[in-house]
Order: structure tokens, then sequence, then C-alpha cells
């Protein structure tokens, strides 16, 4: 369980630091 919600953090960081990344682009 505490695995899953790591892997999910991650997932959800790697999002956002993805989006934050484009934004600054444009």
């Amino acid at each position: 369980m505490i695995a899953k919600l790591k892997r999910n953090a991650n997932i959800t960081a790697k999002a956002t630091c993805t989006t934050a990344t484009t934004q600054r682009k444009s």
C-alpha cells in the first residue's frame, strides 16, 4: 500500500514538473 502511494506521488511529481516546464517555455 505504501509503495503504491509512493509510486502515485512520483507520477504526480513528474506530471507537475512537466507542466511547469511547458508553461515556462510558453
